[in-house]
C-alpha cells in the first residue's frame, strides 16, 4: 500500500514568518466579480509557509528558484531521526554519523526531524529549536546528498555570514527545503520526497508543496 504524506505547512492570510514583524505577514485578498467568480490576492513574503530556498538565497550568482534542475526535488529520501535533540542545541556531523552514516547514499534527499515544525510560527520555535551546525552543513556536502529538507532552524537564531550553514550548502549548489510539519507520520527511514516550488522567475525562495510517498 502506497501512502501519500502531506508535511507542507500552509500558508494563510495573518501569517508572520517572524512573529512581531509586520513585514513579513501575509494577506490574502477576497475579490469577487459581478459574474460570479472569485479572484484571489496574495500579497507576502516568498519565505512564508513550507519554501524552498534556493542557492542565490545566500550565494553571489546562485541559481535561482526556476533555474534548478526538477529532478532535484523528488526521489529517494533518508530520515534523519533527531527528536531527541534538545532545545537550542546544534545538529552535527556526530549526530549525522550515529543516525544514519552507513545508510546515507550519493544524491539522496535528507529530510531532518525534530519534532518541532508543530511550533512553527512562534517565538519558541525561532529561539529555542535544534539547529543546523556549520559542521553539520559540511558533513551533508561530503555525502554529495542533493536536497536538504528539516522541521527545525537551518541555522542557529540569528546567525549570519559567514558562520551561516546554507552558505556551506549552497556554495555546492544545494538547495534547502525549510519549514516542513507533520514528519512523525511518517513510518520508514526511506521513502521518496516530492517537493516542488512554484516557478517564480529569478527569485532565491519559492513557496513549496512537500509530499512524502511510502510504501509498506
Amino acid at each position: 500500500m502506497t501512502r501519500f504524506i502531506d508535511i507542507t505547512n500552509p500558508i494563510v492570510s495573518g501569517t508572520e514568518v517572524r512573529p512581531g514583524d509586520p513585514a513579513t505577514k501575509v494577506e490574502i485578498g477576497d475579490f469577487t466579480l459581478a459574474d460570479g467568480r472569485t479572484l484571489r490576492a496574495y500579497h507576502g513574503p516568498l519565505h512564508a509557509g513550507t519554501h524552498t530556498h534556493a542557492p542565490s538565497y545566500i550565494v553571489k550568482g546562485g541559481k535561482t528558484v526556476d533555474q534548478i534542475p526538477p529532478d532535484t526535488f523528488m526521489g529517494d529520501t533518508i530520515v534523519v531521526d533527531l527528536k531527541d535533540k534538545a532545545p537550542s542545541t546544534g545538529i552535527t556531523s556526530e549526530d549525522f554519523e550515529k543516525a544514519i552514516g552507513g545508510k546515507i547514499k550519493e544524491g539522496d534527499i535528507v529530510l531532518i526531524r525534530t519534532g518541532w515544525g508543530e511550533k512553527l510560527g512562534t517565538r519558541e520555535f525561532l529561539e529555542e529549536a535544534p539547529y543546523l551546525t556549520m559542521d553539520g552543513a559540511e558533513w551533508l556536502v561530503s555525502k554529495k546528498v542533493k536536497l536538504v529538507a528539516l522541521d527545525c532552524m537551518h541555522a542557529k537564531f540569528e546567525a549570519k555570514p559567514p558562520e551561516y550553514p546554507p552558505l556551506v550548502l549552497m556554495s555546492e549548489g544545494i538547495p534547502m527545503l525549510v519549514d516542513v510539519k507533520g514528519l512523525d507520520q511518517i513510518s520508514k527511514e526511506r521513502v521518496t520526497l516530492v517537493a516542488f516550488p512554484i516557478k517564480v522567475q529569478g527569485v532565491e525562495a519559492a513557496p513549496t508543496r512537500a509530499i512524502v510517498i511510502e510504501e509498506d
